[in-house]
Order: structure tokens, then C-alpha cells, then sequence
């Protein structure tokens, strides 16, 4: 079981207790320090303070599970509008909403769409534009996608 396992199976029903979803969950070395990010949401978005009280519950817990074992820096924050869309959770997260998909290969005479998240599923996704053109893309084509806001 990887440190990220051992995180996730302690943080998740933490996180959830709350009425918040993790989003992602990195731990990286950063110079001289690791760095422990928890990205969180909920319906309606998540505040500062909501971010605050998981950061707090969830260092206790991390801290009498010894996980990790040693020192690191926790950071629990909202994802945000520009972050970056990568998993088919992500995108099923994202649904109703205005996206922006760049494709690593031209789908049609296109590489780069923008529509509304209208589908979703394990291997793609489908965009519908304001033209009422519905695209379905695999998620193994897409290179980049973020929220679009206009």
C-alpha cells in the first residue's frame, strides 16, 4: 500500500463527514520539505474556513495514524476554476459546465473544443457547443481540458 493509499483510506470518510469530496491528493518533495495537498469540494463550492476545519481534523488523524512518518506540511484548499481536468471523476465532477478540451490528435478537422460537459463516462466525454453540436472525446485524446468560464 503506497503513503497515498494509507492517506486516502484515512481521509476520505474524514473528508466526507464534513460534506466534502477530495478532488486530489498529492505528496511531493518540495526542496527541503514534503508538502501534503488535499484538494476538496463540495456542491456549491467549498469555503476557506470548511478547507480550515478539514486541514485541522484530518492533521489529528494523520498525526495519531503516524502518516506520514515523517515530517510534512499540510495544505487542504479548493480546486478552483482553472484547475486542470484529467481523471473521468473529474469530468463527471465538471457536468453542466462550460469546458475547454484540447486533443492530442485533430478529432474531425479539430483539436480544440469548447461546449458544455453534457456526458461523461470511464473512457470519454462528450461536449456539447453553443451551436448544439454534441463531440464525443476519449479521455486517452484529450491533452489538456479546464473549466471555461466566459
Amino acid at each position: 500500500m503506497t503513503i497515498i493509499d494509507r492517506i486516502t483510506e484515512l481521509a476520505v470518510p474524514l473528508v466526507e463527514k464534513q460534506g466534502a469530496k477530495i478532488v486530489d491528493i498529492t505528496y511531493t518533495r518540495e526542496g527541503h520539505t514534503n508538502v501534503l495537498r488535499l484538494l476538496v469540494d463540495k456542491g456549491g463550492g467549498i469555503s476557506m474556513r470548511e478547507c480550515g476545519a478539514i486541514n485541522s481534523n484530518l492533521s489529528l488523524a494523520l498525526d495519531e495514524a503516524n502518516i506520514p512518518e515523517e515530517q510534512y506540511i499540510l495544505e487542504v484548499s479548493s480546486p478552483g476554476l482553472d484547475r486542470e481536468l484529467k481523471t473521468a471523476r473529474d469530468f463527471e465532477w465538471a457536468l453542466g459546465r462550460k469546458v475547454k478540451v484540447t486533443t492530442s490528435a485533430p478529432i474531425g478537422k479539430e483539436n480544440v473544443f469548447v461546449g458544455d460537459l453534457v456526458g461523461s463516462a470511464k473512457e470519454a466525454i462528450v461536449l456539447q457547443s453553443k451551436e448544439g453540436i454534441a463531440t464525443e472525446i476519449p479521455l486517452a485524446m484529450i491533452a489538456k481540458a479546464r473549466l471555461h468560464e466566459l
